[in-house]
């Protein structure tokens, strides 16, 4: 992940050391990953992996480039996403996001998406860095 230009916060990283393991060792119906790309480059990426602690398919690793935002590309990559899991049969999904100040934007984004936020953690990676969980309803 640190290779990337947009990369996950080094507190992110450390809370869920072996997050990328768990998707190389997961059979591929409970796990998929999907990279957004513009010509040659990787301008972003999402998965998806089945979450045993709440027995419910968990979104993760949602990152798109800087220069890339809010020209449509996580949107799709969240709806190719929930397109995959309704296929699966599955009813709702659920993700979580870092909460700060500066991050109302991804707030506002999962919202707009038609997430309901229904947990914040506060403090959760380090002080005023909280944990925002989100869960959708995936329509028939």
């Amino acid at each position: 992940m640190k290779e990337n230009s947009f990369q996950f916060p080094d507190m992110v990283i450390e809370r869920y050391p072996d997050r990328w393991r768990q998707f190389i060792e997961t059979p591929t119906s409970q796990s998929h990953y999907y990279v957004a790309r513009l010509g040659d480059k990787i301008v972003g990426h999402a998965g998806y992996i089945w979450n045993d602690e709440d027995s419910i398919f968990e979104i993760v690793g949602v990152v798109v480039s800087l220069n890339k935002q809010r020209q449509g590309i996580g949107q799709r990559l969240i709806e190719w996403i929930c397109q995959d899991l309704k296929l699966k049969g599955e009813q709702q999904v659920f993700l979580t996001t870092l909460g700060h100040e500066r991050n109302e934007g991804t707030v506002a984004f999962y919202e707009r998406l038609g997430f309901e936020n229904v947990k914040n953690e506060q403090d959760y990676f380090t002080e005023g860095y909280s944990r925002i969980t989100f869960w959708k309803k995936l329509e028939k």
